[in-house]
């Protein structure tokens, strides 16, 4: 009986790939794949938090890194391997550093509202930036005009930023001490984040217009950071669980050809402080220990780019 139903099936299969192959000549064929690239800017900021558990989970230390206007290169590629299936890769890296400031205030009294101490340096950079999304879509509505869908996907970033010297204050009481930090003193601030998230995805076009737009979640985001200094022996490293992330993008086209658009896009992206733990490294003895604070760790960026997509 089940060499029969063997033979059946062996008997069947040519019938079976046959139809397969047919249907995937509709659905895997050239004209459904779309790349794009663009050139553009990065700004936005970093944070680091640090809180004191014996008074309660207040804030005694915020450092925050600031950038403008980061050249960044971006691309992408998606395939519609069946009408209503999208895969798409995605990914943008900056072309060279860039300027920008970092701002630290701090208070071992965080229920004064003066700060104790703040530290600036105009002489920080953003070393470098980049991130990639792999992602798939789901269409439930797919029409020459207009689609909307929704998506789900992984992506991670990465920021990296140098600090050179600087100068700052405490207050010693009544007295307000100013100090200088000098310019090779050097240091430096890693981000990571790596964010499954969920979202929906959409476009419509009129004629030769098009416009599009994004909106990405996540409440599981993991992120990472370590900060050091050239003048000591001790960097600190954080890892921050859940975290929520938002992102909303949108982009308005012109179609120069009927396979080829040039187009703006603007993307904000906001990963929301959360709390975690710490480790504080000491390098000339070798030594590490969790740290007695808890910290957080936030990111907020935009990008803004023009690019030329094709559908080939």
């Amino acid at each position: 009986m089940i060499l029969r139903q063997m033979m059946a099936l062996f008997a069947c299969a040519p019938v079976a790939f046959a139809a397969v192959a047919d249907a995937g000549q509709g659905l895997f064929t050239p004209e459904k794949v779309s790349a794009d690239i663009a050139l553009g800017t990065l700004s936005g900021q970093a944070k680091a938090h640090t809180y004191e558990p014996d008074l309660g989970g207040k804030e005694i230390l915020q450092d925050t890194w600031k950038y403008d206007n980061a050249a960044i290169v971006k691309s992408s590629l998606d395939w519609d391997v069946m009408p209503w299936i999208s895969l798409g890769a995605s990914g943008w890296t900056t072309i060279a550093s860039r300027d920008g400031n970092r701002h630290s205030s701090f208070s071992a009294d965080p229920f004064d509202n003066q700060a104790e101490g703040e530290f600036y340096s105009p002489y920080m950079r953003l070393n470098y930036a980049n991130q990639f999304d792999l992602n798939i879509k789901a269409w439930f509505l797919n029409e020459p005009g207009y689609r909307l869908g929704v998506t789900a996907g992984y992506q991670e970033s990465r920021y990296s930023f140098k600090t050179n010297g600087g100068f700052g204050f405490d207050n010693d009481g009544s007295t307000r001490v100013s100090y200088t930090v000098p310019y090779d003193v050097v240091g430096g601030y890693n981000q990571r984040f790596k964010m499954p998230y969920v979202g929906l995805v959409g476009s419509y076009r009129y004629e030769r217009y098009e416009l599009g737009g994004s909106l990405k979640y996540s409440r599981w985001g993991r992120s990472y950071d370590n900060e050091d200094e050239s003048d000591s022996n001790i960097s600190f490293s954080r890892k921050i669980r859940n975290q929520n992330y938002f992102s909303l993008g949108a982009n308005a086209g012109y179609y120069v050809t009927p396979n080829a658009m040039v187009y703006l896009e603007g993307v904000w992206s906001r990963t929301t402080n959360n709390t975690g733990k710490g480790v504080i490294y000491d390098h000339f003895n070798g030594t590490a220990q969790d740290n007695p604070h808890s910290t957080g760790i936030e990111n907020y960026s935009l990008t803004t780019t023009i690019g030329l997509k094709y559908t080939f």
